[in-house]
């Protein structure tokens, strides 16, 4: 899976109520691409930018605090056993990539200045090396090879 935080998918140590993919990283059953905290990280300071004032106002009033939800989501995944990958590349989709089907939503473009569960969701079926279920695959290992794995 690639993702900023993951809190719409799994979440944190915080989070009280459903997400989709919460059992798997319960079990510690997720390989998840995230990118490094750190403000000059192109994917974390170009999502930001791209957030609208009211976003802003309400969920994210500095980087800080869209960095403080990916650490959070990451310290849950390795309290859990699970992967992670850290990259340093400007990444434009949250891909989640499942046996037969990859789910995938643009974080780019934002021009309606909101967050990223209410980007339109592609869903692509492995028909074979030539899919787009491949492609995505086949980026995420790029990025994964290109990048660091951390652990607890």
């Amino acid at each position: 899976m690639i993702c900023i935080s993951g809190e719409s998918l799994f979440g944190s140590k915080l989070t009280t109520d459903a997400r989709p993919l919460r059992s798997w990283a319960d079990r510690g059953k997720l390989d998840v691409v995230m990118p490094v905290s750190a403000a000059d990280n192109p994917t974390l300071s170009e999502r930001y930018e791209t957030y609208s004032a009211e976003v802003k106002a309400t969920r994210y009033s500095s980087v800080d605090d869209l960095i403080a939800e990916a650490d959070a989501g990451k310290e849950y995944l390795l309290a859990k056993a699970n992967t992670v990958t850290e990259h340093n590349l400007l990444c434009m989709w949250r891909a989640v990539i499942l046996q037969n089907y990859c789910i995938v939503q643009n974080y780019f473009p934002n021009s309606e200045g909101g967050l990223s569960d209410f980007a339109p969701a592609l869903v692509y079926q492995n028909t074979g090396k030539y899919s787009y279920y491949q492609m995505y695959l086949e980026m995420s290992h790029i990025i994964k090879t290109r990048s660091s794995s951390i652990s607890s």
